[in-house]
């Protein structure tokens, strides 16, 4: 998931299973971070020519798409009771 998506992800306590269930399947694996971070290593100028997906790139590599699932996971546990 696009961390455009992530950022602006809605929270429903209706279907509070179901959501913890796709965040979780959308964390990223040491392998995808990696991958990542070596494709924004060898293709630099990507982050001119293409910025979007350079940016999803270095959220992945950085874990920061993780830490933002976390933090929402945390938030449907706060907020559904």
């Amino acid at each position: 998931m696009a961390m455009y998506h992530l950022d602006h992800f809605q929270i429903d306590c209706r279907i509070k299973e179901q959501q913890i269930l796709f965040l979780q399947s959308q964390r990223t694996t040491r392998d995808d971070n990696l991958v990542a971070n070596i494709q924004n290593a060898i293709t630099p100028w990507t982050a001119i020519t293409n910025p979007n997906s350079y940016y999803e790139r270095q959220q992945i590599g950085t874990q920061r798409t993780n830490w933002t699932i976390n933090q929402l996971l945390m938030s449907i546990d706060q907020q559904c009771h």
